[in-house]
C-alpha cells in the first residue's frame, strides 16, 4: 500500500448528488474553477453548456462533473482545491453503480504523481496529445513581434492591403445574427467542400453559444468590410490569467487579421489576462501546423486514468 495512502486522513464518504448541468450553475461553477490554476478549454463553462451532456455535483471543496460524449462517459479530474482523495473514491463508486467504467479525465501534470501513488497499480494512463492546450503569451499574438512572427505579420499586411476600409466590432445581441449568418455560409461551404466530413457536432455547439451569447457572457469581436463579415472570434475566460478562445471563423485571408485584431480587444479590455488559449488541435494534421506556426507559450498537459478493474468486469 501506497505510503501516501497510508498517510490520509480518514474521513466520512463523501455523497455526491448529481443533477444535470445547467445556465444557472455559471456563477457557482466558476467559483470553483478559477480556484484552481491548472484546468483546460475542454472545462471552461460555455463548454461545457454547448457541447456534450454533464452532470454536476457540489462538496465544500471541489465540484465534480460527469461527462457523456454520445456513448462515452467520463469524470473529469475534480476541480477545486483540498483533499481530492475522498472525492475519486466517491466517483469510483459513482461509476460501479452506475454500471460504467471508471474513467477519470483531463489529470493535470500537476496532480498526476499523487494520483499515482494511490492509483497507480489499478489504472491505464495515457496521454492525451491531441486534447493539449495551445496556450499563447498574449503580448506575443498581440504584437506579432520578432523575425518568428514575419510570415504572420505578412499575412496580416496583405489583409490591410486587400481590406483597407475593415472594421472591427464588437459582437452584441443586436449584430449577433450578422454572425449567426456568417457562420451558416462558412459551414455550407466547408461541407461542400468534404461531404465526407460531418461537422454537425461543431455547428450545434457554436449554435448554442450564439443562442445562449449573454446568458453564457461570451465575448468576441466580428471583423467587417462593405457591411460583410469576414471573420468572427469568441470565447471566455478560463482561468484568472487565460482567456479561452472557443470559436474562430473567417474567410481564409482574415485568419490572421482576427487572430491578431482579438489578441489585442482582450488585452485592452482585460489587462490581468497574460494568456490565450487556442484550445486543442483533436490529431487534425493541418490544425496542428497552424496552431503550432504561432509559437504556443505553453501546451496544457492532459491525462487519462482507466480503472482496470472495472474492464477486468466487464
Amino acid at each position: 500500500m501506497s505510503v501516501f495512502l497510508e498517510a490520509m486522513p480518514k474521513k466520512d464518504a463523501i455523497v455526491l448528488n448529481f443533477r444535470p448541468l445547467s445556465i444557472s450553475d455559471k456563477a457557482l461553477y466558476e467559483k470553483y474553477l478559477f480556484s484552481d490554476s491548472f484546468r483546460g478549454c475542454e472545462l471552461s463553462f460555455s463548454n461545457l453548456i454547448c457541447w456534450g451532456k454533464h452532470e454536476i455535483a457540489y462538496t465544500d471543496d471541489f465540484c465534480v462533473l460527469l461527462s457523456s460524449y454520445g456513448k462515452f462517459d467520463f469524470y473529469p479530474y475534480p476541480i477545486g482545491r483540498g483533499d481530492v482523495f475522498p472525492v475519486l473514491e466517491s466517483i469510483i463508486s459513482d461509476a460501479k453503480k452506475r454500471g460504467i467504467t471508471a474513467i477519470i479525465n483531463s489529470i493535470p501534470p500537476q496532480r498526476l504523481n499523487d494520483f499515482l501513488d494511490v492509483y497507480g497499480e489499478r489504472v491505464k494512463i495515457e496521454a492525451r496529445l491531441g486534447s493539449f492546450d495551445y496556450v499563447y503569451s498574449i503580448d506575443d499574438l498581440a504584437t506579432l513581434g520578432g523575425k518568428k512572427y514575419q510570415k504572420k505579420r505578412n499575412h496580416l499586411n496583405n489583409f490591410k492591403k486587400a481590406f483597407p476600409d475593415y472594421k472591427i466590432e464588437q459582437i452584441t445581441k443586436e449584430n449577433i445574427h450578422k454572425v449567426a449568418k456568417m457562420s451558416e455560409s462558412w459551414y455550407k461551404r466547408k461541407q461542400e467542400a468534404d461531404p465526407e466530413n460531418d461537422i454537425s457536432y461543431e455547428h450545434n455547439a457554436l449554435s448554442c453559444a450564439l443562442e445562449n451569447f449573454e446568458a453564457l457572457k461570451l465575448d468576441g469581436i466580428m471583423i467587417t468590410s462593405g457591411g460583410e463579415v469576414l471573420a468572427f472570434t469568441m470565447g471566455s475566460r478560463l482561468l484568472f490569467d487565460t482567456f479561452d478562445i472557443q470559436f474562430e471563423k473567417a474567410i481564409p485571408e482574415a485568419y490572421s487579421a482576427i487572430n491578431y485584431e482579438f489578441a489585442n480587444y482582450i488585452k485592452r479590455k482585460y489587462p490581468d489576462i497574460k494568456f490565450l488559449d487556442r484550445e486543442e488541435d483533436m490529431g487534425v494534421e493541418g490544425l496542428r501546423r497552424a496552431k503550432s506556426s504561432y509559437y504556443p507559450h505553453h501546451m496544457t498537459e492532459k491525462y487519462r486514468a482507466r480503472f482496470k478493474e472495472d474492464e477486468d468486469d466487464s
